[in-house]
């Protein structure tokens, strides 16, 4: 939840073992409201969450944990497209708005469509993987207490690769253009598009290099979304 105070949210960085930490509001405007306030989250936080960039803190509270803790974050934040302008309202030349992967809901027509779940038995089955990539990447059970599981390399040079043939053209493209702006953002919408990659590889197996149907795949999502970033 956003209702976290900034002692608080020491010391869940602190204790997470350096496992993520995620964030849901379906109400963008209570996030408005709480980062009003200036009791926890502050767009601070939110900038050194995109490069997991350090937490200090120091204080006389004997109690409280001292030091720098990397902030590992990340939120999804829905509403209104008029909340969401309030929310980012003078965070463009800070950098906060940039470092936001942006996505608009579409209007329905006429029919509204309908939500149509997998059966029970495939959704035990995603429920069965995510379990196991729990246990595998993040924290392990143990005891009744999770433990952090060591830090793991996936490989995915062969995305990386395709975003910097990605990034060189949306350099040549601005030189066209006579747009300084998208020579200056390439690097961070490419590095927001990697970000998406980790999980999209994820769900097409981690495909490995004699998979190249699915590593093809992998390749033309992650640089949609370094294009409608």
């Amino acid at each position: 939840g956003i209702g976290l105070s900034g002692a608080k949210l020491v010391d869940v960085m602190a204790d997470n073992q350096g496992t993520h930490t995620y964030i849901f509001s379906s109400e963008i405007y209570a996030v408005v409201l709480d980062l009003k306030e200036k009791k926890g989250l502050t767009f601070k936080h939110f900038r050194l969450a995109f490069e997991n960039g350090d937490l200090y803190n120091n204080n006389k509270d004997k109690k409280s944990k001292k030091g720098s803790f990397p902030i590992f974050l990340n939120y999804t934040f829905t509403g209104t497209p008029a909340d969401a302008e309030e929310f980012i309202k003078n965070q463009v030349a800070g950098g906060t708005a940039s470092r936001i992967a942006w996505g608009v809901i579409p209007e329905s027509g006429r029919e509204i469509p309908n939500l149509d779940l997998p059966s029970e038995a495939e959704l035990e089955k995603i429920r069965d993987l995510i379990d196991e990539w729990r246990a595998l990447y993040c924290l392990q059970t143990i005891d009744g207490e999770d433990k952090a599981k060591p830090e793991t390399i996936i490989d995915l040079d062969y995305v990386k690769d395709a975003l910097e043939v990605w990034v060189n053209e949306q350099y040549d493209l601005s030189e066209r253009e006579n747009n300084p702006a998208r020579a200056s953002k390439r690097a961070r919408m490419g590095t927001m598009a990697f970000h998406f990659a980790i999980p999209i590889a994820m769900v097409y197996g981690n495909p490995s290099a004699k998979e190249h149907a699915k590593r093809k795949a992998v390749v033309e999502l992650v640089i949609y979304i370094a294009n409608l970033c």
